[in-house]
């Protein structure tokens, strides 16, 4: 967990270990790791540090929100292509999108939503 004071939160490498933070997906049953670096209570802005594991099934889907994601690990699958580390896609609010890792390997990215989290499945689910 981050340490917060004087309103700045800073997180260590030892804080970021997303394997803690497991999330099974209601929709596919995939599993993804999520740590919620920064979540503003007025916008609803979040960002997280989000890694999908190899082969986690797709499904197409939009949200309310504008959304980003940076390559940091891996290799990120979407509906765009499959976007090597140091790649960086957005999607605008309402754009049917989908996205996760690739069947060779596990892939980390910095997640950001310009506004609440939300989910809107549109499409079945795709496999890697």
């Amino acid at each position: 967990m981050g340490k917060s004071q004087n309103g700045v939160t800073v997180f260590l490498p030892q804080d970021l270990n997303p394997a803690e933070h497991v999330f099974v997906s209601p929709r596919s049953g995939a599993k993804h790791q999520a740590i919620t670096l920064h979540d503003d209570p007025k916008t609803g802005m979040n960002v997280q540090l989000t890694r999908y594991e190899k082969g986690m099934p797709l499904s197409v889907h939009t949200h309310e929100s504008g959304k980003g994601m940076y390559v940091l690990r891996g290799t990120l699958h979407t509906d765009q292509g499959d976007l090597p580390a140091g790649s960086f896609v957005w999607w605008n609010a309402g754009t049917p999108m989908f996205h996760g890792a690739t069947a060779a390997e596990d892939v980390d990215v910095l997640f950001i939503m310009d506004g609440p989290f939300d989910i809107s499945y549109t499409g079945d689910v795709e496999r890697v």
